[in-house]
C-alpha cells in the first residue's frame, strides 16, 4: 500500500483504496493563468545577467579612472571633494569636510584602496554573472553600499539640496544610478518545483509557482524611470535654472579643460543658447515629463525610452562633456551614459546571455567536429581560424585547467580515431576486415592479429595480401 494519499480525480475526498484523509497539495496553475502572467510582463531587453555584466564593466572603468595620476595628489581633495560642500546643509557638509581632512594626510593610500575596491567589485560581478551564481547578490549589495557612500562624499548627494542642480550637468549624479541599476540587476527568484520523491506520483500535483519577473520587467523599473525624469523636470524649473543665461553658463562651465574640438563645439552650442535659457529650460522640463510618464502607456513606452536615451546622450555630450574623462580628472562617465543603460534595461526585447554550461557545450561541439578532408598528399588541411569562437575563449578564461584537460583528451581521442580510419584496409572486394580491424578484434593483441593476417588466417585467405599490394601500387 503506498505511503501517500491517493486523491480521486476531480474530488477532494480520499480514495477507497487507502481510506486516509487527504493532505493539501498546491494546486496546479492552469495554462490560461500562465498565459495571462506572460502577457502582462514582457521581458526586458537586458536580462538581469546582462545588466550585471554591464554594471561590472562600469565599475571596472570607474576603478581604472581612479588610478589616474591626478587622483593620487592633493588636487583630488581640493578640486573634487571639497567643492561638494558649497551650498550644502551643515549635516551634509560635515562628513564631506571630515573625509577631505583625512584624505589630505593619506592621499596615496586611500586612493589606492578606493580604486582597488571598485575594481574588485567589477571583477567579482563579471565573474559571478558569467557563472550565473546566486552569490552575485552579495556583490550587488556591496556595490549599493559603496555607491551610496561615494554619492554622499564624492558627489555631495548630486547637489540636490543646493537648489542649483541640473540634469544638463549630471544631476542627480552617476553614482546613485549605479545603485539603481544594481537593484534592477537583482536576480529573480527561481521556479519552485516538486521534490524528486513526489514527482510523478499519482494524485500529487507538482506545484507550478512562476518565477518572479526581473525588476526591470515589472512596475518597479518604470517607477524608478518616472521618478528620475519627473525629478529632472522639477530641477529644470527651479529658479536657478530658469534665467536667461543659465543654460549658457552651465555649458561653458563644463567646457573648461576639455580638448579643443569638444570645447569649441560646446561653446558654439552655448552661444546659440544665450538669452534663451528660460525657454530651453521649460521645453526640456515638458519633454522630461512626457518621457517619464510615457513608460506607463503601453503604446508609447518604447518611444519614451528611446527619446529619453537620446536626450540623455545630448546632455552627456553638451552639458557633461563625457563626464570629464578626457581631461584626466574625471572620476566617472557621469549620469548621461547611465541613463542610456537604464533605458536599455527597461526596453522590451529579451536579450539573454548564454550560460557557461551552454558555452562549454558549444566548445565541445567545435572541438569534436571532424577535421577537414585530407589532401592528396596525406596532410590535413589547416584548421580554419573561425573555429576559435568567443565561446572558446570564454571557457578558457573561466576554467583554464579543466578546459585544457578536456581539450587535450578529446584531441588525443580524435587523433587516434583518425589514424585508425586512414590505415589501408585489406578487405578488397569481399568486404572482409583488414589488419587494423583484426588487431582490434583479436583478444591476443595486435601482434597475434598481424601474425594471423600474414599466415592467411582470415576468411579472405591468400587473397588479402594481393589486395594490399594492389592498393599500394595504385597509390
Amino acid at each position: 500500500m503506498p505511503d501517500h494519499p491517493i486523491l480521486e480525480p476531480g474530488t477532494g475526498s480520499p480514495s477507497p483504496a487507502t481510506g486516509r484523509l487527504p493532505i493539501a497539495r498546491p494546486a496546479a496553475r492552469t495554462s490560461a493563468a500562465a498565459e495571462r502572467d506572460a502577457a502582462t510582463t514582457r521581458s526586458a531587453l537586458l536580462s538581469p545577467r546582462s545588466l550585471q555584466l554591464c554594471l561590472g564593466f562600469v565599475w571596472l572603468f570607474v576603478g581604472a579612472l581612479q588610478l589616474q595620476p591626478f587622483m593620487f595628489g592633493h588636487g583630488f581633495v581640493t578640486e573634487v571633494i571639497l567643492p561638494n560642500t558649497m551650498g550644502q546643509p551643515a549635516a551634509v557638509a560635515a562628513p564631506i569636510t571630515l573625509a577631505a581632512h583625512v584624505m589630505t594626510h593619506y592621499p596615496v593610500l586611500l586612493n589606492s584602496l578606493f580604486a582597488g575596491a571598485q575594481i574588485l567589485i567589477g571583477v567579482s560581478m563579471i565573474r559571478l554573472a558569467l557563472l550565473n551564481r546566486s552569490t552575485v547578490r552579495l556583490v550587488l549589495l556591496v556595490s549599493m553600499a559603496w555607491a551610496l557612500s561615494v554619492w554622499w562624499i564624492g558627489e555631495g548627494l548630486g547637489g540636490l539640496l543646493t537648489g542649483a542642480a541640473s540634469p544638463l550637468t549630471g544631476a542627480p549624479g552617476a553614482v546613485i544610478l549605479y545603485a539603481v541599476l544594481a537593484v534592477l540587476a537583482w536576480p529573480p527568484r527561481k521556479v519552485a518545483t516538486a521534490s524528486p520523491m513526489e514527482a510523478g506520483r499519482p494524485g500529487i500535483v507538482s506545484p507550478q509557482v512562476p518565477a518572479a519577473p526581473a525588476r526591470g520587467e515589472g512596475v518597479f523599473g518604470r517607477v524608478i524611470w518616472i521618478v528620475l525624469w519627473v525629478g529632472s523636470a522639477a530641477m529644470l524649473l527651479a529658479p536657478a535654472n530658469r534665467t536667461a543665461q543659465s543654460i549658457r553658463n552651465q555649458i561653458v562651465g563644463s567646457a573648461a579643460g576639455e580638448p579643443g574640438w569638444l570645447a569649441s563645439f560646446q561653446r558654439s552650442v552655448a552661444a546659440a543658447a544665450a538669452e534663451h535659457g528660460e525657454i530651453i529650460a521649460v521645453v526640456l522640463a515638458v519633454a522630461s515629463l512626457a518621457i517619464g510618464i510615457g513608460v506607463f502607456v503601453q503604446r508609447i513606452r518604447t518611444a519614451a525610452l528611446v527619446f529619453g536615451a537620446l536626450l540623455s546622450l545630448a546632455y552627456w555630450v553638451v552639458g557633461q562633456a563625457f563626464g570629464g574623462i578626457l581631461t584626466g580628472t574625471g572620476t566617472d562617465p557621469n549620469a548621461g551614459a547611465l541613463f542610456v543603460l537604464l533605458a536599455l534595461a527597461l526596453a522590451p526585447g529579451g536579450l539573454r546571455l548564454p550560460s557557461i554550461a551552454s558555452l562549454r557545450a558549444r566548445i565541445r561541439g567545435v572541438v569534436s567536429e571532424r577535421s577537414p578532408a585530407r589532401t592528396g598528399q596525406g596532410h590535413r588541411q589547416p584548421r580554419p581560424a573561425e573555429r576559435r569562437t568567443a565561446g572558446y575563449w570564454t571557457g578558457l578564461l573561466v576554467s583554464p585547467g579543466r578546459h585544457y584537460h578536456e581539450t587535450t583528451t578529446r584531441s588525443a581521442i580524435r587523433d587516434a580515431a583518425r589514424r585508425n580510419r586512414t590505415r589501408p584496409r585489406a578487405d578488397g572486394a569481399t568486404g572482409q576486415p583488414g589488419p587494423d580491424a583484426a588487431s582490434r578484434a583479436s583478444p591476443l593483441g595486435s601482434d597475434t592479429a598481424k601474425h594471423d593476417h600474414n599466415q592467411g588466417g582470415t576468411a579472405g585467405g591468400r587473397g588479402a595480401r594481393p589486395a594490399v599490394e594492389g592498393m599500394a601500387g595504385r597509390r
